[in-house]
């Protein structure tokens, strides 16, 4: 089922405000986007912080 047409994670972030704060679920979309998976073991993520 195609919700969104979303093709990247800008225009995600632009529809749903998803990855645009703390970052977290960035992983996760990237991922989804990339394999089509929507369900994950969270060990098998990783998770870069950007820390400035």
């Amino acid at each position: 089922m195609k919700l969104s047409g979303a093709k990247s994670l800008e225009e995600i972030g632009d529809r749903f405000d998803a990855g645009i704060n703390c970052g977290l679920c960035v992983p996760y979309i990237s991922r989804m986007l990339q394999t089509g998976e929507i369900e994950f073991d969270a060990s098998t993520i990783t998770y870069e912080c950007e820390a400035g």
